[in-house]
């Protein structure tokens, strides 16, 4: 009965750690880190061009963030890219 109890809180640990693991792999992929602070800036464009969530920002050919989203503006006319920008780059 005791061997029963020390694997169901075996298995239930390893679980929780796989499942951890799996957030964070799935929030590293996009493109954010919890180590690296990020801030959100919105822009309005009547173009976007093909932009999609997840492509990199970059200044000057150094990444600088990624795309948030993409959401048509409430006017109907223009689209608001939403982006975050790593805090280091905020000056």
């Amino acid at each position: 009965m005791e061997n029963k109890r020390i694997a169901a809180k075996a298995g239930l640990f390893v679980f929780i750690g796989l499942a951890l693991m799996g957030l964070g792999l799935i929030e590293f992929s996009k493109g954010a880190s919890f180590f690296r602070g990020v801030y959100e800036l919105r822009l309005h464009a009547a173009n976007v061009g093909g932009l999609k969530p997840r492509a990199s920002v970059r200044l000057a050919g150094v990444e600088v963030g990624n795309v948030s989203g993409v959401q048509l503006a409430p006017d109907g006319r223009s689209v608001t890219i939403i982006l975050k920008i790593y805090d280091r780059y905020k000056n």
